[in-house]
């Protein structure tokens, strides 16, 4: 799997899937979350609905790391190469997992 904050590729060889480069540990939950909805497809992506907001920012695919592209009006940041939607997981990422960039974290 791949960073969904940077696209590096997420070292999975410890008990905690990790962000090497971001320092950001994957909860369980994220991680099983992102492996069945990007890697095993064996969730399909949630459909999208209306927002009032936009998520904002640079996210990637956690499957194919590659920048995904974000669908004004709704909840959809989706990826242009297999449709993956990362909408529905980034509140999580955002409120608990921190990510470093350089000296700062996001």
């Amino acid at each position: 799997m791949y960073c969904p904050k940077c696209g590096d590729k997420l070292d999975e060889s410890g008990t905690e899937i990790q962000c090497v480069r971001g320092q950001m540990g994957l909860s369980q939950h994220l991680a099983r979350g992102l492996y069945a909805s990007f890697v095993a497809r064996a969730v399909p992506p949630r459909e999208l609905g209306p927002a009032s907001f936009r998520w904002g920012g640079v996210w990637f695919c956690p499957g194919c790391g590659i920048e995904m592209k974000e669908v004004v009006g709704t909840n959809g940041v989706l990826c242009p190469a297999c449709k993956g939607n990362l909408g529905p997981f980034i509140y999580e990422i955002v409120e608990f997992h921190p990510h470093r960039f350089g000296d700062k974290w996001g």
